[in-house]
């Protein structure tokens, strides 16, 4: 039984819940394939240490025409790259990744009427466009295309339960599934990590809050470097993609106490994130919340953060203030952490009372567990 996964992403190395899901599918027994594009636009095939075979693919309109230009081809030929594999493959079930596989369902299901395709599976890591979401022609041809799988993934109730509008017929509701981005036990378990040797250096011994993911555009960076400013002491690590200009605009404005106290290290593959969790006074997840996609996040870095038992500071995001309040493993500061004020005294009520927020957070250690919704992936795969 072959399951061919289709994705755009800034790199396989980078996205935790593939890596997750792929290993899921292997332990039910199946075989996965990965077909992506990723942002490097490198074309390579090798097959991961898990066994899961991953094919890149290149696109030769990417080469030839200007960055954000030409989208259009560019998407058709990422779209006929994608339908030439699996064709060739013919997969039991194709996995499809987020919004931009939109364009390609209607040939899958063509393809499995003629019996190229067993199943189609959509997982929607985020929403769809803020069009699709309200009534509306979008809203009834996005449900079309979600009438056309066999099963739609989202990431947490709060997304289900605004997904289930009037255009989704209720005897269709059954095909959408809540697959949490919980921690799997492979990361949990990871050995115990430190900052590697450069980092450790400029800390020189002070301790640190953690933006795993901070510095990517809507995480309100801003907010929280003027909160970390404000104290005396701890500093601030900023791990993964980050805006090049908002990090001069700051440097600009806060000058060298901004230097002096944010560490940007750039990408990092998801298996090495420890090496900044774990030592980390709490890590601080904000998602700005101007849009549903990021009012109702699904918070990866915080369930990495605690399946490690470090605490967390958040916005009152629905997904994650329900954790927090409900387990006491940290802080959720009003509103979406726009107010660095309302962090800033978050983050001194977290070295205020750091033992025992550390407690807490250790005590979900085990308690959400993304082993525990291996039955939604089988559901998705065969029911």
């Amino acid at each position: 039984m072959k399951v061919v996964m289709l994705l755009k992403t800034t790199g396989v190395q980078y996205d935790d819940r593939v890596r997750k899901e792929c290993g899921t599918i292997l332990k039910l027994g199946w075989d996965v394939q990965v077909s992506v594009l990723e942002t490097a636009n490198r074309r390579y095939a090798k097959r991961s240490a898990d066994g899961v075979s991953i094919r890149a693919i290149s696109l030769l309109s990417r080469r030839i025409l200007p960055q954000a230009r030409g989208l259009v081809v560019k998407t058709i030929e990422m779209y006929v790259r994608f339908l030439a594999h699996v064709l060739r493959v013919r997969p039991d079930v194709v996995w499809m990744h987020n919004q931009e596989m939109a364009g390609v369902l209607p040939i899958l299901a063509l393809l499995r009427r003629a019996r190229f395709v067993g199943r189609i599976v959509w997982d929607q890591h985020e929403l769809p466009p803020e069009q699709a979401l309200r009534p509306g022609a979008l809203h009834r041809l996005w449900a079309r295309l979600m009438r056309a799988c066999d099963a739609v993934i989202v990431a947490n109730q709060e997304r289900c339960e605004l997904m289930l509008g009037d255009a989704i017929e209720p005897s269709e509701r059954v095909r959408l599934h809540v697959l949490e981005n919980l921690c799997d036990s492979e990361f949990a378990t990871l050995p115990r990590g430190r900052p590697p040797a450069e980092v450790r250096k400029w800390l020189s011994g002070s301790t640190y809050f953690l933006a795993q993911g901070g510095g990517a555009p809507g995480r309100n960076l801003g907010p929280l470097v003027r909160a970390v400013l404000a104290l005396d002491g701890p500093r601030l690590l900023v791990v993964g993609s980050f805006d090049f200009q908002e990090r001069e605009r700051l440097s600009a404005e806060l000058g060298s106490a901004f230097e002096d106290k944010v560490y940007f290290t750039g990408m990092i593959p998801q298996m090495q994130l420890v090496d900044f969790i774990d030592e980390a006074l709490a890590s601080c997840v904000f998602y700005a919340g101007t849009r549903a996609n990021e009012w109702l996040c699904a918070p990866n870095r915080m369930f990495q953060a605690l399946a490690r038992g470090t605490a967390v500071v958040v916005g009152s995001n629905p997904p994650m203030r329900r954790v927090v309040d409900a387990r006491g493993c940290g802080v959720a500061v009003p509103g979406d952490g726009s107010d660095s004020h309302a962090i800033e005294m978050a983050l001194r009520q977290v070295l205020a009372r750091l033992e025992e927020t550390k407690a807490a957070a250790r005590a979900t250690i085990g308690s959400m567990a993304w082993e525990d919704q291996v039955w939604v992936v089988q559901r998705a795969l065969t029911d």
